[in-house]
């Protein structure tokens, strides 16, 4: 394939070598697919014509086998000499006194000889067909195919003999004792033309064109030459005839053959910049990276050697890897990465794709370090633009120094951007400032390939006095659209059609900025510009074209570009929507996220967890929740709602797919001052496609795609600081059709464990729902009011975190340190409590409003750290400040366990839902108490949407569930319960029980339980199951109070519904906390050392409004100083209730004490009691000494056994008394309080101030907590008033009641 295509099977064909200008050494040998390698190769002599020699001998040596890749003893190759085994030679026999010319040929395909007979001298005359001087040598070195001719005299008597020497040797292959080098007694062939370049050395050579042709210079070791070390001279074209270009077709028009393969990478010190250089990663030695070009149809093998010290991986940005999504190349997504020393070889099909695409190192963001360059996939056939010449230009920004040491100091200093550290850009690989002229013949048309190969910075482009015409977008083919100037987001890529102009009268200049508008501007740097020389003639002046302004100037607008293949707009299936939210912590660490959390690869190959994990693939739970996993259903068309919120351009990339762009828009809080407020934009007809889209600062963009490619697809960030601090999602697409089509290659699979990397099971690389080992996930909370309605009812503004409501879950494994930060988006001060984590140690982040903080400010943000080693089970995080959790800042907290004992989770959660914000209703029942109108009833939520559309409970027959119940409300109680279904209660607010059946489960505000629901053995029927929706305090009023709900039990679709007969609720079993017995089997705690008695009371003021409280006094938080704050700053004076004022009911509790708390409610009202930072046992429970009345149910008194049940949640039923005791280890300021909203914010609440000297000692209250108050003018020590002592004036008076 450089001289000839080679003789056909079957042929025959004669070669013709005309001697006449050649004489001594030569060889003849099979090239095609390396066939000398399997023995197709001999020795050639040309004779002198004149003055032969006396005596000539013609040794040949050459290898018995195939060198193999491995260097395993059995696969190093044994020489031959003259056609046998080296150690059997014949004898050479010389006569005294004779000359004899020795002609030494090489034909070996890897290896070295050395020849030399001891006690004589050779005179080489001869070496690679030229006749040289004698020169005396003891021996000589012989390469592969190198000849040599040598004068020996012969000794002028006939005794004794001797032994010649033969040694065979490699220098690069690893020696191996009596392998390499070997030793043979015989004459030893040679190899000529050519040169033997030793370790660490190089050759100059010369030579005079004088031939011309196509000649190979080549690499004489075959495993060097087979993996690419050669190149072509192409002596004298003019003197050439052919018929075609390398593609076999005129002009520039190339159909290409298959491109190089082999790709060497390595940290390589250089500098592209002209700063001081640093290491880089090159490939196969060199920087910037060579394009890689290819011809639609061709398979693409594209072998990758490792010579880095850490992992690395290859992403091609833009292919859509269909039906191999296991070769995306995505670190830690796809695969682990190829481990140093290894290689591994991606396979690109290309048949479905043109046009121009990136290569990045995926791996620790290698690309950032120069791992980058093009792939350029060119049609087959005609392209749909007409153009004579193509032209390349590549964008990058160009750091002083490497990426990973740099992130780690920038993650910690978010104001870390000197001078020296700004980026310089590269033009074509080159310091911007030194680019190469772009030259243009008049009257020809260019096609412009421009790529960003940029990690940061947007670049923009022009040629004064030329317009550009977009012909393609990230690989999609489309109109003509004449635009002024480009804009060019990190690894976007575009062509345009250039047309030169008709004369070289002058020449122009180009204009290219770099420019990124969230990093500081400073002069020369950001923005930072270039010119380039665009030119005619060489010469020629410039032409000074006026400049049009930025607003002038038409750009690239993703709605008016129309693709050549017009498909029509996709009606969306499903509608995804994610925020970007970009927050501090409290110790100055930025994370940035577009979903729960902050995306953090997980400790297995998502990817590999999907191929893995059977149907639990289905289940985004198993992925980690820093993984961000959403799964995708089959040939579904999904709409992705993407919001930028900030002041930061974000650039999102799709891997897998190319999307439509369907909508530009301001996103929600584009209307402040000073901030851009955007059209709404949308595509005329023809959406565009790509698998980039720019979403400007306060905008949103909407993109569509259908679900046809299984596999596991990121949504990344293409701006690198920003996906480097978590601005990603990940798409789990189909695994189920995955599973069935593709299979998971052993050779990735093994990459993996070769670096102690499991190769399946979940995200942690356990089974089932395991995540142990797993660290915790970075939760970004933007909490906001968002326009919705989740009932049917009117919309309203309502509270959600990152615009969803529901809020979804968070899932961490005990032992997880839980990182949760917050950025308050509302015009109020917000704060979030953990309901039944005790914050042992903590107590400050325990987020009660005006208790344990004031709460974070609008526009500010607070990470809270949940340590959660000590507990598991279930929780739910509720917004504590002005009841927030009632307007639906609420979400489940779940604490996984290592171990389970089923098959499968289901998470149902309750809520009851009004229909407005929570503050104003109340404002208005404070002073109209006994008004009830319709509006006033609340509706169902069960799983966050209306409780009469709640989608199917899905079991399969025989298997084994725990449904975790999670009531999230604020004044109902609910009951659940399956026909046909028994139920084993096996959790209660987050303390694991002994096993006990029951028919149904009832649930108060803020309770948690969990049960075992064992499926039916067949898929026969399906089922129904029952909610109700009730409180005994509200007016009771058909279809409003109680509510009832169903949904489906399915066990197979369509299968008909067994019916139950309706029963009495008094008939059916219903947990009991005097029933129940906690796990451990914690015994009853001693007689209490500090009793507590309680008794509910309320007092209705002069003007109608109604208060509820303990013991006389109705609970606010009046207070002007967080109780909290009061216990850490006022010393001794903190074991004195008084200090914290009346309307706390502060009640002081000495450490370790055993606490016993009796609670009376004698009225009609049933309450929830909830205790924080505690889980207190349930030792008695009665009728209070009013509940004898005929109307009031009876309630018998029962008391604990051996081993009380432990909650941090109890109802409390009308006319009832409830005893629970705890021991007061946990120093801190805790809230009692009533689980009813209605009846907490009237003021059913106390405060236990536990053990404040201890607390003082023990805690430290953070810096950030005291700034927050400061902030919103809240003094951050003394007294309840913020005074010292005991002086409270400017308190406000408490409200007192009649008991």
């Amino acid at each position: 394939m450089v001289m000839q295509c080679g003789i056909p099977p079957g042929d025959s064909y004669t070669y013709k070598i005309d001697t006449k200008d050649q004489a001594g050494a030569f060889f003849i040998e099979g090239t095609a697919n390396f066939q000398h390698a399997d023995e197709l190769r001999m020795a050639l002599v040309i004779r002198e014509k004149y003055k032969p020699s006396e005596k000539e001998l013609y040794p040949c040596m050459k290898r018995f086998d195939i060198l193999k890749s491995s260097h395993l003893t059995q696969n190093y190759p044994d020489a031959l000499i003259n056609d046998t085994n080296g150690n059997t030679t014949q004898l050479v026999q010389f006569s005294p006194g004779k000359k004899y010319r020795v002609q030494l040929v090489n034909l070996v395909i890897t290896y070295f000889f050395k020849f030399h007979i001891p006690g004589h001298n050779m005179h080489i005359i001869e070496a690679g067909g030229v006749d040289t001087e004698p020169l005396e040598v003891d021996g000589i070195d012989i390469g592969r195919g190198q000849r040599y001719s040598a004068v020996i005299s012969a000794h002028n008597t006939n005794a004794p003999n001797y032994i010649y020497i033969a040694t065979m040797y490699a220098a690069f292959i690893s020696p191996v004792d009596g392998l390499d080098h070997r030793y043979y007694q015989g004459l030893w062939p040679m190899r000529h033309d050519s040169v033997l370049v030793k370790t660490l050395e190089y050759v100059k050579l010369r030579f005079r064109a004088d031939n011309p042709g196509v000649w190979l210079l080549s690499e004489e070791v075959e495993a060097h030459s087979f993996k690419g070390q050669g190149i072509n001279f192409i002596e004298a074209p003019e003197g050439i005839k052919a018929p075609g270009n390398g593609a076999g077709n005129q002009g520039l028009d190339l159909i290409r053959p298959p491109p190089a393969v082999f790709m060497k990478i390595s940290r390589i010190l250089i500098s592209r910049d002209g700063r001081k250089p640093w290491n880089a990663i090159g490939v196969n030695g060199a920087q910037p990276v060579k394009p890689i070009h290819v011809t639609q149809g061709d398979v693409l093998a594209l072998n990758v050697h490792n010579e880095l010290d850490e992992p690395t991986s290859l992403h091609f940005q833009g292919l859509l890897q269909n039906g191999t999504s296991y070769m995306d190349g995505s670190g830690m997504v796809t695969e682990c990465g190829i481990p140093p020393g290894d290689s591994f070889t991606y396979v690109i099909d290309t048949k479905d794709q043109v046009g121009t695409y990136s290569i990045q190192g995926h791996i620790n963001f290698q690309y950032a370090d120069g791992l980058r360059g093009l792939f350029i996939i060119h049609e087959k056939h005609k392209p749909a633009a007409e153009y004579d010449e193509e032209l390349i230009m590549t964008f990058e920004d160009w750091t002083a120094d490497e990426f990973m040491p740099r992130m780690e100091v920038f993650k910690t200093i978010k104001t870390y951007m000197l001078p020296q550290n700004y980026p310089n850009g590269l033009i074509n690989g080159i310091d911007g400032n030194k680019t190469e002229a772009i030259k243009l013949t008049p009257g020809k048309r260019y096609r412009l390939r421009l790529a960003s190969l940029s990690m940061t910075f947007w670049f923009t482009f022009r040629i004064p006095g030329h317009k550009l015409h977009i012909i393609e977008a990230d690989g999609v083919d489309t109109e003509p659209y004449e635009v002024d100037s480009m804009d060019i987001g990190p690894t976007q890529r575009y062509s345009v059609l250039l047309t030169a102009l008709d004369t070289d009268e002058f020449n122009y200049v180009y204009d290219v900025s770099m420019y990124a508008n969230f990093i500081i501007k400073a002069p020369v740097i950001n923005p930072h510009n270039y010119q380039g020389l665009v030119e005619y003639r060489e010469g020629a002046p410039i032409k000074n074209v006026p400049h049009l302004s930025e607003e002038e100037m038409v750009w690239p607008d993703d709605t008016k570009l129309v693709p050549v293949s017009k498909q029509s707009l996709l009606s969306a299936d499903m509608s995804l929507k994610f925020k970007e939210g970009g927050h501090g912590t409290g110790y100055g660490i930025t994370y940035f996220g577009m979903g729960n959390a902050s995306y953090e690869p997980a400790l297995v190959p998502a990817l590999f967890s999907a191929f893995s994990m059977g149907d639990l693939a289905l289940d985004s739970r198993i992925y980690g929740p820093q993984v961000e996993a959403h799964v995708l259903p089959h040939l579904k068309v999904v709409e992705l709602d993407l919001h930028n919120p900030s002041m930061r351009d974000h650039l999102f990339i799709l891997h897998g797919h190319s999307f439509q762009i369907v909508e530009f828009g301001p996103s929600g809080n584009a209307t402040a001052e000073n901030k851009p407020v955007w059209p709404v934009r949308r595509p005329s007809k023809w959406p565009m496609r790509r698998d980039t889209v720019v979403v400007r600062t306060y905008e949103y963009v909407k993109i569509r795609f259908r679900a046809d490619n299984p596999g596991v697809w990121l949504l990344s960030e293409g701006v690198l600081t920003h996906f480097y601090k978590g601005v990603g999602i990940t798409f789990i697409e189909a695994p189920d059709v995955l599973q069935q089509r593709q299979a998971l290659p052993e050779e990735l699979k093994q990459m993996c464990l070769k670096q102690g990397i499991k190769a399946s099971g979940n995200g942690a690389g356990n089974e089932g729902y395991d995540l142990t080992g797993l660290p915790p996930a970075i939760y970004l909370d933007d909490i906001s009011r968002i326009l919705t309605s989740r009932d049917g009812r009117a919309p309203w503004n309502a509270i959600g975190v990152n615009d969803h409501l529901p809020i979804p879950p968070i899932h961490v494994n005990q032992g997880d340190l839980l990182a949760l930060t917050v950025f308050n988006a509302l015009n109020e001060s917000t704060s979030l409590h953990f309901y039944g984590i005790h914050q042992n140690g903590t107590s400050y982040l325990d987020g009660v409003g005006m208790v344990t903080q004031c709460g974070i400010p609008p526009g500010e943000t607070f990470t809270y750290f949940v340590d959660t080693k000590h507990q598991h089970g279930t929780f739910w995080i509720k917004g504590h400040t002005n009841f927030q959790y009632a307007d639906g800042l609420s979400a489940p907290l779940i604490i996984h366990e290592a171990s389970q004992a089923y098959d499968n989770e289901i998470l149902m959660t309750f809520e009851d839902w009004s229909a407005d914000e929570f503050v104003d209703r109340m404002e208005m029942f404070k002073q109209t108490p006994t008004k009830q109108l319709d509006k006033d009833y609340q509706d169902g939520l069960i799983n966050g949407i209306n409780a009469n559309l709640t989608q199917p409970i899905q079991l399969v027959p025989k298997k084994r569930y725990r449904l975790r119940l999670v009531h999230m409300g604020k004044a109902y109680w609910f009951k659940f319960r399956i026909s046909h279904h028994k139920l084993s209660v096996i959790e209660a607010d987050g303390t694991d029980t002994e096993p006990l059946e029951v028919d149904g489960v009832d649930l108060g505000p803020g309770q948690r339980y969990s049960v075992i629901l064992t499926a039916q053995p067949t898929a026969k029927f399906n089922y129904i199951y029952n909610v109700t929706m009730y409180a005994n305090f509200i007016v009771s009023k058909p279809g409003m109070n109680p509510r009832t709900y169903e949904g489906l039990v399915e066990y197979k679709k369509g299968a008909p519904i067994k019916s139950e007969p309706s029963s009495s609720d008094s008939l059916l079993k219903w947990p009991d906390d005097f029933d129940l017995v906690p796990a451990d089997k914690q015994p009853l705690l001693p007689e209490p050392d500090h009793r507590i008695e309680l008794k509910e009371g309320h007092h209705i003021t002069g003007y109608g409004i109604p208060y509820y409280g303990l013991n006389g006094v109705s609970y606010a938080t009046t207070n002007k100083v967080p109780t909290l704050f009061s216990a850490f700053s006022t010393r001794s004076l903190a074991a004195n209730s008084s200090i914290y004022g009346p309307q706390a009911s502060a009640h002081v509790l000495r450490h370790l004490d055993v606490v016993e708390i009796t609670l009376s409610f004698p009225t009609m009202r049933e309450h929830v009691i909830h205790i924080h930072g505690h889980s207190f046992q349930i030792v008695e429970r009665g009728p209070t000494v009013n509940n004898t009345a005929a109307f009031k149910t009876p309630i018998p008194m029962r008391k604990a056994q051996a081993w009380p049940m432990r909650r941090d949640s109890v109802t409390v039923r009308a006319y009832s008394y409830v005893k629970l005791r705890f021991r007061a280890d946990n120093p801190g300021v805790w809230l009692l309080s009533e689980g009813v909203v209605t009846h907490f914010y009237k003021g059913l609440g106390i405060t236990f101030i536990e053990a404040p000297d201890m607390l003082q000692q023990r805690q430290a209250l953070p810096e950030e907590l005291k700034q927050m108050c400061l902030k919103q003018g809240i003094n951050v020590s003394g007294n309840a008033a913020g005074n010292q002592g005991l002086d409270l004036t400017g308190l406000p008076p408490a409200v007192y009641l009649d008991i």
